[in-house]
């Protein structure tokens, strides 16, 4: 099964029979870019039947799926697979909507081709064998060798379809509930610690429930760190500030964040942030929901406060990744499902970073990105204000330019220049209706494959944001 980022080409179980699946951008000349979802089957026309059942059971599986999607406009098309094999109508074939064509006999005005499926039902194909999209489960023993912050495990080639879905289907809860678990603000993320708490202990012998309580009631307090953390000075500069301190940061007020998202984005600063990213990244049922809601509206509204600065110069931006530099990774990219934190730093700072022990990056990318690409700055309440740390939410995609320059030698990171694609989150409200609308913005796809598309069904999807790729 072949993939690219615009899609995949899969055999079916239909003999000589190839099915292509696409999302292709189609621009209509309007402010607003339309996407078409294409289903392209390539087979013998004798089976023709055969091959529309087939589209038929597809539609019905994409449009489950698609129902999850805020912000789409389904309507399923069959173009007309004469028009596909003729130069003179393949640019512009004729549509018919799928009810027409199991409705009655249809015949192309314009290349006169003939088609009768009505009648024809998905069930004349056989079900496919169930399959299972959840990652396999990691043993505790292995952990230390991702969980490194600046250092991404887990990664997804391509943009999957996990990386689309909305913020409450991400988090294992209804949206309902997360906008009551927002309307409960700071309770709600106190009564998920009490619960569902972790109590793993990070290299300063603290546990989730020691750094909440740190956070939440203690005021900042400078000392030296041991070893196995990046910076020297546990809220270095931070001295005797308390919660609400940092609320009333100019940075905050900015921002108009309240006590319950400060003390989300504080939160993740510290050594909370595995408990807080494991659970995307292994796509199973959060223990923090309403913490993960207040982080996402947290760095959503810093990332449009910093996108207006006055200052639009780029700057430089690394994170490592623990992925092999092969072709796949240049063709296709990477999705990280969970949070994801970018440093900003000097190179040789950076490659020191991530290759540390327990680290092990493999690949350390390069990002030149200007105020609306950055990720939210969380330095003025970090607990590791030296870090510089640039966090992005759930769903960011990581473009790879063309690879340039030799193999990676052994035991070296290889740097690579690479472009970031934002999932664009908005804020979840605490009494929105509907699901909150969300968008992703990745690269167009490539052309379609020479060939591919014998007869086909489109799902076409109108989106208010651009969002390219698959």
């Amino acid at each position: 099964m072949p993939f690219w980022k615009g899609g995949a080409l899969i055999e079916t179980r239909i003999p000589s029979t190839q099915l292509l699946i696409e999302l292709r951008a189609k621009d209509n000349g309007g402010d607003n870019l339309f996407h078409e979802l294409v289903l392209e089957l390539r087979g013998p026309k004798a089976q023709r039947g055969d091959l529309f059942a087939l589209l038929l059971l597809l539609r019905k599986r994409t449009e489950v799926l698609l129902s999850d999607f805020p912000g789409l406009l389904l309507q399923g098309k069959l173009l007309c697979p004469g028009c596909l094999w003729n130069p003179t109508h393949f640019n512009d074939p004729m549509r018919w909507s799928l009810d027409d064509v199991q409705a009655r006999p249809i015949k192309c005005r314009k290349c006169e081709e003939a088609l009768s499926l009505e009648g024809v039902q998905a069930k004349q194909v056989a079900e496919p064998e169930r399959i299972s999209l959840q990652l396999p489960k990691i043993e505790s023993s292995s952990l230390s060798t991702i969980d490194r912050k600046y250092v991404g495990g887990l990664l997804r080639y391509g943009t999957p379809i996990e990386a689309r879905q909305g913020l409450h289907k991400s988090l294992g809860v209804s949206l309902k509930r997360l906008q009551e678990l927002l309307a409960e603000g700071e309770d709600a993320i106190l009564g998920e610690f009490a619960q569902n708490m972790s109590t793993d202990r990070d290299p300063l012998g603290w546990s989730d429930g020691d750094w909440l309580h740190y956070v939440l009631s203690q005021p900042a307090e400078e000392k030296a760190l041991p070893t196995g953390y990046s910076a020297a000075k546990l809220d270095k500069g931070h001295k005797g500030m308390t919660l609400d301190d940092f609320v009333k940061h100019p940075t905050a007020v900015a921002a108009d964040l309240d006590r319950a998202t400060v003390l989300a984005l504080r939160l993740y600063t510290t050594s909370a942030w595995k408990s807080i990213s494991r659970p995307l990244r292994e796509a199973r049922k959060h223990p923090y929901p309403a913490l993960v809601a207040h982080l996402v509206n947290g760095i959503t509204k810093l990332r449009n406060v910093a996108a207006k600065r006055d200052d639009q110069r780029p700057t430089e931006c690394y994170r490592g990744l623990k992925i092999d530099p092969s072709d796949e990774f240049f063709s296709r990219g990477c999705t990280d499902l969970s949070f994801m934190s970018a440093m900003k730093a000097d190179k040789k700072t950076a490659e020191r970073v991530v290759s540390t022990e327990g680290a092990n990056a493999s690949v350390l990318i390069r990002m030149q990105l200007m105020p609306e690409q950055l990720g939210a700055d969380l330095s003025f309440l970090s607990c590791f204000p030296g870090e510089c740390e640039l966090l992005y939410g759930p769903g960011s995609y990581i473009e790879p330019k063309p690879e340039r320059g030799g193999a990676r030698m052994p035991g070296t990171v290889k740097t690579v220049d690479a472009q970031i694609h934002v999932k664009e989150h908005s804020i979840v409200t605490k009494g929105a209706q509907g699901l909150p609308e969300e968008s992703f913005v990745a690269p167009p796809p490539p052309p379609p494959a020479k060939g591919a598309g014998k007869a086909a069904s489109k799902a076409e999807a109108k989106e208010a944001a651009a969002a390219d790729g698959s």
